[in-house]
């Protein structure tokens, strides 16, 4: 998911009646971003402008951005009232998408709740015209101390599709959040990997056994599942390595957790093309991971694909062949966490030990309102695998939202390890539960509550 600020366009709010299409709400002048709100169940918003032949109309919904419950469902339709183009979730729950009109005439659009529900806090903000919009980069990170192209991908971006970007010396969460921006753009930001070993961008074509790009151990590899221009097969990535006997490798993607669309699965291969690991189609994480120890000196393949055979410029992906050592990752569920002044909350922390590493995590929460601290030391035990976090808003707490980072620390092998910890959110896709990665977890403080939640330190016999 990527993080979106509006720029200011002439700004309106929605007026009642819109409920039905003979009554949408007439937008006379664009670009323009409209305030509005799904008042109550079955509410749907109707708004109509008119349309030019060729220019191509950016319409973006942000409500989940904003915290709102808003899950949108958003149509164009012609004059007629054909169907032109439909987005469910596209920036996370949020809504998207473009058209280019053939002729002149009048373009309807319909908002609406998913669940057709609503309420006075379902709002939401929605953004229709002719305007620049980046929806994509690539890469989507680099080598620490370096300097790095990245091609920006969208629509009305003109000549300005390339952006020089030098990655800091202590990007020590291993993330940085880059801004991909066109001078007339809304300011969209994209978190932006970063590593300190020797990484590249994939050389194509390598879409064959026959035809593999290299990969180095240890390495980074930035690549894109983005099939051929009419190309009638999805894209596949392969890649050849030099294995030795008995050395235990580590081959992870890094691409959903930086706002790609990417849903990647792993295979290995031998020489002669049969699997001999591969990564599990069910598994409720995004982002796949998989260990590989060779039987015999020689040449591997490795193969990237996406689980629902898609691509594009919006698919792409970091992929980390690395031998394996001692290690941790962090995840947490709770992607928004709310309290009033005087009351705590909860936060579950969950550590993935990997290669043996029993040792404590020492964590940080970066970023939190004033007046919101800790009770609970927070530290991951050694031999624990997770901690439940107690956060407190004393009563002069801001009243504010605004996002946070969890890192965790730990001193490995005389080695300094820092990973920013993942926050969670459950979805659901084709009728599977995946824990997807929430780029922009926030925390909340609100005036005092009805109920307050309480501690003790007291064992429970």
């Amino acid at each position: 998911m990527r993080h979106h600020e509006e720029l200011e366009y002439n700004e309106i709010a929605e007026k009642e009646p819109n409920n039905t299409r003979d009554k949408a709400q007439e937008i006379s002048t664009l670009p323009v971003t409209i305030t509005g709100r799904s008042d109550s169940a079955e509410d749907v918003d109707w708004y109509k402008f008119k349309g030019q032949k060729g220019q191509t109309y950016v319409l973006e919904v942000v409500a989940s951005r904003l915290e709102s419950p808003f899950d949108s469902v958003l149509t164009l339709q012609d004059a007629q009232g054909h169907e032109l183009a439909i987005s469910d979730d596209y920036f996370g729950a949020d809504s998207f998408l473009t058209y280019t009109p053939k002729t002149d005439g009048d373009l309807y659009v319909q908002l609406r709740d998913l669940r057709f529900q609503g309420g006075g806090n379902y709002i939401y903000r929605l953004t229709i015209g002719a305007i620049p919009r980046v929806t994509s980069i690539f890469p989507i990170g680099g080598l620490a101390r370096s300097t790095t192209n990245v091609e920006k991908h969208g629509y009305n971006l003109g000549s300005n599709t390339t952006q020089s970007v030098v990655l800091p010396k202590d990007a020590i969460t291993n993330r940085i959040t880059l801004g991909a921006t066109h001078p007339d753009d809304t300011l969209t930001t994209f978190p932006f990997g970063v590593s300190e070993i020797y990484e590249r961008n994939e050389n194509e074509p390598n879409d064959t056994l026959a035809h593999p790009d290299t990969l180095s151990i240890p390495s980074v590899m930035n690549g894109r599942i983005k099939p051929a221009p009419n190309s009638k097969t999805p894209d596949v990535d392969v890649f050849k390595f030099t294995g030795k006997k008995g050395q235990k490798l580590v081959f992870e993607i890094e691409a959903h957790r930086l706002g790609s669309r990417l849903e990647g699965q792993i295979y290995i291969r031998n020489q002669q093309g049969n699997i001999l690991a591969q990564t599990d189609d069910n598994a409720r994480e995004a982002d796949q991971r998989i260990e590989f120890t060779p039987s015999d000196n020689g040449d591997y393949f490795v193969q990237i694909r996406d689980l629902y055979g898609k691509g594009g410029d919006d698919y792409p992906y970091r992929l980390f062949a690395t031998e394996a050592t001692p290690d941790f990752r962090l995840t947490f569920s709770q992607d928004r966490l709310w309290m009033g002044q005087g009351n705590r909350t909860p936060l579950h922390v969950v550590a993935t030990r990997l290669n043996g590493y029993n040792g404590e995590i020492v964590l940080d929460l970066q970023g939190l309102p004033k007046g919101v601290s800790t009770l609970v030391n927070p530290v991951i035990p050694a031999g624990r695998n997770d901690v439940f976090l107690v956060l407190n808003a004393d009563m002069g707490a801001s009243i504010q939202v605004q996002p946070f980072r969890l890192v965790g620390r730990a001193t490995i092998d005389k080695r300094r390890i820092v990973h920013e910890a993942q926050a969670l959110e459950t979805t659901q896709r084709d009728n599977n539960t995946t824990n997807a990665p929430r780029e922009l977890p926030t925390i909340g403080v609100t005036e005092p509550l009805d109920m307050v939640l309480g501690l003790s330190m007291e064992k429970i016999a």
